[in-house]
């Protein structure tokens, strides 16, 4: 019993009694009432024939009995101990919510107690949600048992105490649970369960009409689906945390619902889109740039990071000052013979978005030499093998694209793209950490026409400026609001 509720007055006491009659099923429990003087209170036993009496079929009177008290009465207050009465459960007997023993209803002011049908009458004012009939072992009616439940989540709780006049909180080992707050989750237990009974409804009839009617005659009986209600997106969204993950099918769905739904988004809510497309953008180019930097920490075919590329394509975009459009990749340039050896084909064709002019790239891995191993003259390096060919590679693609543009565009229906000023892009290597390697490299690549040299570490740090561009204008426009 909770030590800080304090007993007023006491309450007249008359000892022993029970009822008289015995059970008409030895199942069935009866009540035992006792007086108690110390403090004065009721005290009210669950009395049932035990398992070994019941299974050699001893009478009523001749069985031995489990006696268990599952109410105190006092002057102003009653106590329950919930029990389980199911002779099949391992837990029979036993406290009903594991570590929450009692239930205590802390103003109850119950009378005169001269017999056991006085406990009955007692029990049927029992508040809204509570079990009124002692055979089924008290406490809380099943539909309401996660708030018990819950309340047992708690560390170091034993006993629960609903209260008209102490605020909701934990206490020692004591929850108190103010009424109020009891009847409010009470009703929106009850609310929620007539919601989904009348959801169930209408899932049976749909079920039943699609496998009843429609088969009997489509015609007649055409197709129909279930639409959501009003609000149940953002009732299902606003109940969990922003940052639950979502599973694969979800995703798909909700990327779905607001591609249908784009143009009344756009009209109703377009500041938030801005916002989600710039957080989307963020996050993305934080996923490519890990990508990158897990690539690059292994030893990957060219086919991979074409592959990347193509995936990721506007990364190739970068390599220019002017907004560009991939037209191709692996595209044929020309270049077959008779016989049609002998063809051209460039890893990437991309065009200037306003021009048209295209561009030809050609990929080579992280790890392709830059530079000669061994100096040409002191502290000088010529160029590698991997770039000269890389460099003559893409050079002969330009030279291929131009000569047979005229016939590619007809083929290809190009009415917008030009072969102006084909520009040429190598993308290989790491950079070099020598400061004589560092000079060899730029007089190599500043000194092609057409044809411009970008380091796979050069193409991750700009896609890192880019990166650290849309993080510092989300962190200066959470400032700007944080003002407001």
């Amino acid at each position: 019993m909770p030590e800080n509720l304090v007993i007023e007055s006491s309450i007249p006491i008359i000892p022993a009694l029970q009822e008289r009659t015995e059970p008409e099923n030895p199942w069935e429990p009866v009540m035992l009432v006792e007086e108690d003087t110390e403090p004065p209170s009721v005290r009210v036993y669950f009395v049932a024939i035990n398992e070994d009496s019941l299974a050699e079929g001893h009478s009523w009177s001749e069985a031995n009995k489990d006696k268990i008290l599952i109410i105190e009465i006092f002057q102003s207050f009653v106590v329950t101990y919930p029990i389980n009465v199911r002779r099949d459960k391992p837990d029979y007997l036993q406290p009903k919510y594991g570590r929450i023993t009692s239930l205590t209803l802390d103003w109850f002011d119950q009378g005169w107690i001269e017999e056991p049908e006085a406990v009955k009458e007692m029990l049927e004012h029992f508040p809204e949600g509570f079990s009124k009939q002692f055979q089924y072992g008290l406490g809380l009616k099943w539909e309401y048992r996660f708030l018990i439940e819950s309340i047992a989540n708690i560390e170091g709780i034993e006993h629960i105490v609903f209260s008209k006049t102490e605020i909701t909180r934990a206490e020692g080992d004591i929850y108190f649970f103010n009424m109020r707050d009891y009847q409010t989750l009470r009703r929106t237990i009850d609310n929620i369960s007539r919601r989904y009974q009348r959801e169930a409804r209408g899932d049976k009839l749909l079920l039943c009409y699609a496998n009843i009617l429609r088969k009997h005659d489509p015609q007649k009986y055409p197709i129909q689906t279930k639409r959501p209600k009003a609000g149940a997106i953002y009732e299902l969204l606003n109940s969990l945390d922003n940052k639950v993950k979502l599973g694969k099918r979800d995703q798909e769905s909700m990327i779905r619902l607001v591609q249908g739904n784009k143009e009344e988004l756009v009209k109703d809510h377009h500041n938030a889109l801005l916002q989600l497309k710039t957080d989307i953008e963020s996050v993305t180019l934080g996923q490519i740039i890990s990508t990158i930097e897990e690539m690059l920490s292994k030893n990957l075919s060219e086919t991979h990071w074409q592959k990347f590329f193509m995936d990721n394509s506007f990364v190739l975009t970068l390599a220019f000052s002017y907004p560009v459009t991939l037209v191709q990749d692996q595209a044929h340039v020309g270049g077959a013979d008779i016989r049609g050896i002998g063809t051209k084909i460039t890893d990437f064709l991309v065009s200037n978005r306003f021009t048209g002019n295209l561009a030809v790239f050609e990929i080579k891995k992280p790890d392709s030499a830059l530079l000669s191993s061994v100096e040409y003259r002191t502290n000088l390096f010529r160029n590698s093998k991997e770039l000269g060919g890389a460099i003559a590679q893409v050079q002969d693609q330009k030279f291929q694209l131009q000569n047979n543009f005229t016939n590619l565009a007809y083929q290809s229906g190009w009415n917008d793209f030009h072969a102006f000023n084909v520009q040429c892009v190598v993308i290989i290597g790491r950079s070099p950490a020598d400061n004589h390697e560092k000079k060899s490299f730029e007089f190599i690549r500043h000194s092609l026409k057409d044809v411009q040299i970008i380091t796979y570490d050069e193409m991750l740090d700009k896609v890192r400026q880019i990166h650290q561009l849309f993080v510092a204008g989300k962190a200066k426009e959470e400032e700007t609001q944080d003002l407001f």
